[in-house]
């Protein structure tokens, strides 16, 4: 099955001025290339990020982006859309709908070998996975589980479980989240205004899909959210 892999890199600055917190960099290397060497590494069949028109225009990061990766499929977002959940809609409407699909944040790194996981999730035969460590901070996205390990609910901001959800989401075919999102829509499934990517499993469960995990170690997982976390980073305490 051809994979196709989708870098978020379009959301909200801190300050107006401030670069994007991709480009925070430890000794040679920018959180935006981790990230990329990682997906480049599992030789999808395509690669795609989106970016703000407004940062390509002050950072040209979509050169940035060409250097790492000269395949890699550039989309442009115009301002700031209605959440990650649309954003990610977006730019998953442009994969072949029958392709596996995989979504990646880049304000967070994940310090594992990704190819491994795909693999796990495959051989469950899922339609859906995530990754998640123990952590009960609101801030994150949840999902509940049963006792066969498998996703029952899934929550933003919203501690239903310790199971917290980093930002790497997988699906068995594109047109399975697209779906999902288009349908969270239409319900105004919209917490504090905004859609996001982790409900969506909601409604892939209504459809008795399997959406399934792997447990990953806390300290395996690098959120890298606000300008405290990024200074962290920056001097090498994180």
């Amino acid at each position: 099955m051809a994979l196709s892999i989708l870098i978020l890199a379009a959301g909200q600055h801190e300050a107006d001025k401030a670069s994007p917190i991709y480009l925070a960099e430890h000794g040679d290397m920018t959180i935006l290339e981790r990230i990329l060497k990682k997906c480049v590494a599992i030789n999808p069949a395509e690669l795609a990020i989106c970016f703000l028109k407004s940062d390509i225009q002050r950072f040209n990061v979509d050169g940035v982006a060409k250097l790492l990766s000269p395949d890699i499929k550039i989309i442009e977002i115009e301002s700031y859309t209605g959440g990650s959940g649309c954003t990610a809609l977006f730019g998953a409407c442009q994969a072949p709908p029958q392709n596996e699909l995989m979504i990646v944040s880049a304000n967070e790194l994940v310090n594992i070998e990704l190819e491994p996981a795909l693999e796990v999730f495959r051989e469950r035969q899922l339609d859906g996975a995530t990754l998640i460590f123990h952590s009960m901070n609101p801030r994150y996205s949840f999902v509940k589980m049963d006792k066969g390990g498998r996703v029952v609910e899934a929550t933003q901001q919203d501690p239903i479980s310790t199971n917290a959800t980093v930002g790497l989401f997988w699906y068995k075919r594109a047109e399975y989240f697209v779906r999902a999102v288009k349908q969270m829509i239409i319900k105004n499934a919209r917490i504090n205004d905004r859609f996001f990517i982790a409900p969506a499993f909601n409604e892939m469960i209504l459809e008795e899909k399997y959406v399934g995990v792997i447990q990953i170690n806390k300290f395996d997982y690098l959120p890298l959210k606000n300008a405290a976390q990024r200074k962290l980073f920056e001097e090498g305490q994180i």
